[in-house]
This record gives C-alpha cells, structure tokens and sequence, in this order.
C-alpha cells in the first residue's frame, strides 16, 4: 500500500443537477468549454515502444502504460472510508512530487468492484482537489472508449493539464485514471498512451 492519498475516494451526494452538467461531446478528451485549449485531444501519434513501459499493481489488477522517464512507481492500493478496497498503480518522474501537487507530472489508475458509486459519484469527489488548485479548462463531459463509459475533465493547474476519467468498465467495476502532464511530449504521446492502456480486471 502507497502514500496517494491526495485523491482519497469518498462517498458523495449527487445533486440532481449533476445530469444537467455532465451533457456534451462523446470521446475522448474532446476539447470543451472556452479557456486555453489543453490540446489532449487523442492523434494517431505514432509511439515508439522503446519511450514506454507498463506498470501494474503488486496484483495485475490494474495497469498503464507510462513514458519510460516515469521511473517512480508504485502499488498504491487503500480502503475507502465505505470499507471498499482499492486496487490503484501510480507512476511518475517523482512519486513525492505527484502525490503533493497537481502541479507535477504522473499517473495514478484506481479500481474498485462492489462501490455502490456510478461514474459521476466518484467523479465529483476527485474534481474537489482540482476544483480547489486549479481552474476547470474543459468542463466535465461524456467519456467513451473501447471499454469504459463515463465521465471526464481537464483542468489547468499552473501550467500543467490534469486529466481525471471516472467510469465503468465492461464489468460495471469503477475505474479512475487521473493524469498530470506537464511537457508537450507527455501531453501528445504519453497522454494518448495512458487513455489508450488504462486497464482493471478484478
């Protein structure tokens, strides 16, 4: 078990007007809302595999693939207030750093089976850390891929582009991928790959 706590997940109320929000854009990371485009739309960027690696828990539960500059990673499985286990990786150039600011680069994916929460529950408790540090640059919309369906948001936290994707997979598990970018190579390929790879199985 790690030390990423900064995102703890908290059971929440949803207000009624939370299906009013959450209206948009289908895909990813479609560019929303007005304010400096964080241009994290997906391309058909061409990766080197040699600039990537996987990482996963201790359990293989859950997995990405990061930049191969994010060395510091880390099982950083907990329970949630609710009694719910966690299973969650985190990457990053500094796993101290990531864990402490919205300001520094990384990669944390959580899972968990039996939450009681769909996608925008658990969103609405994570956007309140990036709520309070930074300003929203695309306002919360649909999220869509191959095998989870949600919710998303881009903010912008002094320069660096937090992403944070709440959803339910194919097995109604909750999955969160919440990512910090602060170069245009992460933005461009690092951020397509992490979207592309984010994976729970339970």
């Amino acid at each position: 078990m790690g030390r990423m706590q900064r995102w703890g997940v908290v059971p929440v109320v949803v207000a009624a007007a939370v299906a009013m929000l959450l209206t948009g854009c289908l895909g990813p990371l479609a560019p929303l809302g007005t304010g400096r485009d964080p241009t994290l739309t997906p391309t058909a960027t061409i990766v080197d595999p040699s600039l990537l690696r996987v990482v996963a828990d201790d359990t293989g539960a859950v997995s990405v693939r990061v930049p191969a500059g994010w060395s510091d990673m880390a099982d950083v499985g907990f329970t949630d207030e609710a009694g719910v286990a966690w299973y969650a990786v985190a990457a990053a150039p500094s796993l101290e750093a990531f864990g402490d600011s919205s300001a520094a680069a990384g990669v944390q994916v959580m899972a968990a089976r039996g939450t009681g929460q769909n996608a925008e529950t658990t969103f609405l408790a994570l956007a309140r850390t990036f709520d309070t540090d930074c300003a929203l640059s695309a306002e919360p919309a649909p999220y869509r891929d191959a095998v989870h369906n949600g919710v998303f948001a881009v903010w912008d936290c002094a320069g660096t582009d937090a992403v944070v994707v709440s959803a339910l997979n194919r097995a109604r598990d909750n999955v969160v991928a919440i990512v910090q970018v602060a170069t245009e190579d992460e933005r461009n390929a690092g951020l397509v790959a992490i979207l592309e790879s984010f994976r729970a199985e339970l």
